[in-house]
């Protein structure tokens, strides 16, 4: 859950099914037939983001116990890295391809899935995220509002086709107005810290359009800088997941953004076993417990640790948590920043200190 943390300037933004990296069990190609049952199964898929920026039609079935997965838009070098397998469901609940046990699927239904997928040509693992399809109508006012967000993205644009500058995670807010433009602040609260927000008028404006589906596209003078897939159900729209574009112009690397509707959680019942997979191919899951304290471990290269800690709600601005663990009570270095979506339990975790905030943790509690 913890480990440490890193900040960084973002463009854009976006979740809500994933899949995390540590090997997987995808190929570059399959067999004719094996080709025929992932493109049926896909048929009725829903798109997925990647950590690399990577966008992905993907169903989990866990009713027929088969999943699949085929990257279709890729900065780095991954169009047509796909896969099909059946699914095993496993003692905690979560699901693992027949052919890769260590691949861990965590699935919230109607919300949220994540499993592993290795890098492909690209040769970065990855986390894989994805919303379901609509259930309901909206309008543009059900989607306005102030959203909390973690992102992850390469720290400047790709070199022939690698991240040649890192991965770093960074937190933040953006506003979406109903004029179709939407307001980003990197590091702050947009409502209360406007002023800190890093740019000579507090906040950068980019354009906001909506295209129908439940899906917008984030531009700025005409480029596009994002890509936005939105949970909408009766309860309107309160969580998204976004892919990054990779644009050399402003030396900007492809990731993805999670962003919540921004909420007081300081009543809100937060308690759950939070499942996650994270890009440095790590699965565990933190329990949070009604004294606000939780516990949990995380696998990660065969080594287990074990996590407890405190939370802190609406820390360090409202609807955020931060989380210490119990052995550098105090020092802030050491902690990390969640993002709780209280209505479908989704969890994303990055560092708090930005000098080591290059990983982000994806799942949520089933």
């Amino acid at each position: 859950m913890i480990k440490s943390p890193c900040w960084l300037p973002f463009v854009c933004l976006a979740i809500l099914a994933a899949v995390a990296c540590s090997g997987g069990s995808s190929s570059d190609s399959t067999t004719d037939s094996t080709d025929q049952q992932l493109s049926a199964l896909l048929a009725d898929g829903t798109i997925a983001v990647g950590t690399t920026g990577d966008v992905a039609t993907m169903k989990v079935d866990t009713d027929n116990l088969v999943y699949g997965y085929r990257v279709t838009e890729s900065s780095v070098g991954n169009v047509g890295l796909e896969d099909y397998d059946t699914l095993v469901k496993n003692s905690d609940g979560t699901y693992s391809p027949s052919a890769d046990p260590t691949t861990h699927i965590i699935d919230m239904p109607d919300a949220f899935v994540v499993a592993d997928i290795p890098g492909g040509a690209g040769g970065v693992d990855q986390v894989l995220a994805s919303v379901p399809a609509p259930t309901a109508s909206y309008t543009l006012a059900d989607v306005e509002g102030v959203y909390n967000f973690i992102l992850y993205m390469c720290d400047s644009n790709l070199t022939s086709g690698s991240c040649t500058a890192g991965f770093y995670a960074d937190i933040g807010t953006v506003r979406i107005n109903g004029d179709n433009t939407l307001d980003y602040c990197l590091g702050y609260d947009i409502l209360t810290m406007t002023s800190s927000c890093n740019y000579d008028d507090g906040v950068y404006r980019f354009d906001f359009v909506d295209n129908g589906d439940a899906t917008f596209t984030v531009t700025s003078d005409g480029d596009e800088i994002a890509s936005f897939n939105a949970l909408v159900n009766a309860n309107g729209v309160n969580l998204i997941v976004a892919n990054l574009k990779n644009r050399p112009i402003v030396s900007q690397g492809p990731g993805i953004v999670i962003l919540v509707r921004q909420q007081s959680i300081a009543s809100l019942d937060l308690v759950g076993k939070y499942y996650f997979n994270g890009t440095y191919g790590n699965f565990g899951y933190a329990d949070i417990l009604a004294n606000d304290t939780f516990t949990g471990w995380e696998t990660e290269d065969g080594n287990t640790t074990t996590l407890d800690g405190l939370v802190y709600r609406d820390d360090p601005w409202l609807g955020m948590l931060r989380a210490t663990p119990v052995a550098t009570p105090g020092n802030y270095l050491d902690d990390g920043l969640v993002i709780i979506h209280p209505e479908t339990r989704t969890y994303v975790e990055s560092a708090w200190d930005l000098n080591d905030a290059d990983w982000i943790d994806i799942g949520g509690a089933f």
